[in-house]
């Protein structure tokens, strides 16, 4: 009988399947702030009271970084005008990245916005007071007991850089990963024939500027059509210098932006909650797709090639040198030319109308709307917060043409008038001999 239950229990431990036991998180608290932070106190409060916590991912194999917090400040008194108006900030910040427990490396983003919010009698006051966007980068080491986090970034309320460093304490232990020496067992999905290499040819597009967390989604090949293949667990964290290939999804969250640009200087500019991709050149740096959002493009290089496409998801911008603003919701599609010319073409009805800088129009599920005038400085002043370029006014060709001409004709009349003026000194002085 007792080897019965003894075998019994042998089989049950052997075809029990143990779950696995999933990555201890950990946590980074106690922040403590050094560097050039503008001595905003009240950023000190939220890195002090900021809690960082860690969740692993299966499918990244790296642990995606969270936390938020609000703080406040005493009370005081806020100048405005000839008034001191009473009463507090309160600021409210996120921080999101990840770490690899591979190399130790912690990357990621961070924004904090705080508002004043006072009176004084009857008279109320909300004012923003700071709008700090940061990258941070950090390395941690194996048994570390805190971990220092480089922050580098601007406050976008005075306009200025901030670079600062925040210590951390560790809440658990930071985990490391060491790569396995074993060779991975071979599965049909792994083996790829050299000729199946997937080469991603270069957009020649580039990040100059970023704030806020703005992410990218490289493809993992093409299909018969040319078409960029995802897979949408795949994205990650934008980096300055990224060499972006064709098809490539760029994405900005929340108060968030982006300016990228081209060789030949040409640059546009990404809104918050906005997406594109970059699709195949046709001549010179690759076009972009506007999948949702607003864009601004400040485009100079179909001066040298030509007409060349820019496609919405209800319209299709040709234009030939040009600035202008491209918005769209998935349904509609809105173009706004700031300076130059573009053709608007309907993906439904395929009408195209010629649109003028300081006119816009739209495009949706029943075609082309009416051209009607916006205001070109309305427009200009909202995108300068995010860094795009304004077009330069040049001079007009027949404005220098008349100046020279005019310049040329006082220079003939001068002429006249001191050979006139030679002649009658000379015929004075033969007379009076």
């Amino acid at each position: 009988m007792k080897k019965a239950i003894t075998f019994a229990i042998m089989l049950f431990l052997v075809f029990t399947p143990i779950s696995p036991v999933s990555a201890a998180g950990f946590s980074l608290v106690q922040g403590s702030i050094t560097g050039n932070y503008l001595d905003n106190k009240l950023l000190e409060t939220f890195f002090s009271t900021l809690i960082i916590s860690s969740e692993f991912s299966d499918q990244q194999q790296k642990y995606i970084l969270s936390g938020s917090t609000q703080v406040q400040s005493p009370t005081y008194e806020y100048p405005d005008g000839n008034d001191l108006y009473v009463g507090t900030d309160t600021g409210i910040g996120n921080i999101n990245g990840e770490y690899d427990p591979l190399t130790g490396g912690f990357y990621g983003t961070v924004h904090y916005e705080a508002k004043f919010s006072g009176a004084v009698g009857t008279s109320t006051l909300t004012a923003t007071v700071s709008y700090v966007d940061c990258e941070f980068t950090g390395i941690a080491n194996p048994d570390d007991t805190s971990v220092k986090l480089e922050f580098v970034g601007k406050d976008l309320n005075k306009n200025k850089d901030v670079a600062f460093t925040v210590t951390f304490s560790v809440q658990g232990t930071v985990p490391f990963t060491q790569e396995s020496s074993e060779e991975p067992e071979e599965t049909e999905e792994m083996q790829l024939e050299p000729s199946e290499t997937v080469k991603l040819p270069d957009s020649n597009t580039r990040f100059s500027d970023m704030t806020g967390q703005v992410e990218m989604l490289f493809p993992t090949g093409y299909d018969s059509n040319g078409e960029p293949i995802y897979d949408e667990e795949a994205w990650q964290f934008a980096k300055l210098g990224a060499v972006l290939p064709e098809g490539t999804r760029i994405k900005t969250s929340e108060r968030s932006s982006v300016v990228l640009s081209f060789a030949d200087m040409t640059t546009f500019v990404m809104k918050p909650e906005t997406e594109i991709m970059l699709s195949k050149p046709e001549a010179g740096p690759g076009p972009f797709k506007l999948l949702v959002g607003n864009l601004w493009v400040n485009w100079t290089h179909m001066i040298k090639t030509g007409y060349l496409p820019f496609e919405g998801s209800q319209a299709v911008a040709g234009i030939k040198g040009t600035t202008f603003v491209l918005e769209d919701d998935g349904t509609e599609t809105t173009l706004k030319v700031i300076e130059g010319t573009v053709e608007f073409t309907s993906k439904v009805t395929g009408d195209s109308l010629t649109v003028k800088g300081g006119n816009m129009l739209s495009a949706s599920k029943d075609g082309l709307s009416d051209i009607e005038e916006f205001d070109v400085d309305a427009e200009m002043e909202q995108w300068q917060v995010y860094g795009a370029n304004m077009p330069k006014q040049s001079f007009p060709l027949w404005a220098v043409l008349t100046i020279i001409g005019a310049v040329l004709l006082a220079g003939v009349i001068l002429f006249t008038v001191l050979s006139i003026n030679k002649k009658k000194s000379a015929s004075a002085s033969t007379s009076h001999k």
